[in-house]
């Protein structure tokens, strides 16, 4: 997947995970079975874009479906918050950068280091950066939450 070169770099808002701690992550039923096989949740590059992988053009539609489903005319602001596990962060400026082309006037920004396990959706640091919606990526527990979440658990190619 070739790169494109900008005019002006886009206006990122992110914790880039130098401060996360990488260490493997093991199942609960591995961990009472002594087993130490690691869950990788990583994207293999050599099969997957990112575009598919982190399904940019079908959450792009559901953002404009919110966008455009009575929300507008709640203050919608544009404003799309970002969530990824530690293992992802790595990609996270090429998919903000992706989601500012595919929508056009929008602020992504990343949540970072975020208050809960990374399978809970963070609604209080997006609510505190006035997210119109959350996008989260990897493992969820699909909790109840008081804003609208899309989310995204890693489209691979099999």
């Amino acid at each position: 997947e070739s790169r494109r070169t900008r005019a002006a770099a886009p206006q990122l808002t992110f914790d880039d995970g130098s401060r996360a701690i990488q260490e493997p992550l093991h199942s609960a039923a591995d961990a009472a079975n002594g087993s130490n096989q690691e869950i990788s949740l990583s994207r293999d590059p050599s099969t997957t874009s990112i575009r598919e992988y982190y399904e940019i053009d079908r959450l792009t539609e559901q953002v404009l479906r919110l966008r455009n489903g009575g929300q507008e005319e709640n203050n919608w602001k544009n404003r799309i918050a970002l969530q990824f596990p530690d293992e992802l962060l790595a990609d996270a400026p090429e998919v903000c950068w992706m989601f500012e082309t595919a929508l056009p006037g929008s602020f992504v920004f990343c949540l970072g280091d975020t208050t809960y396990q990374s399978c809970c959706p963070d609604q209080v640091a997006a609510a505190h950066l006035q997210a119109d919606c959350l996008i989260h990526y990897g493992h969820a527990c699909l909790s109840k939450c008081s804003m609208p979440v899309l989310y995204s658990f890693g489209k691979a190619n099999l």
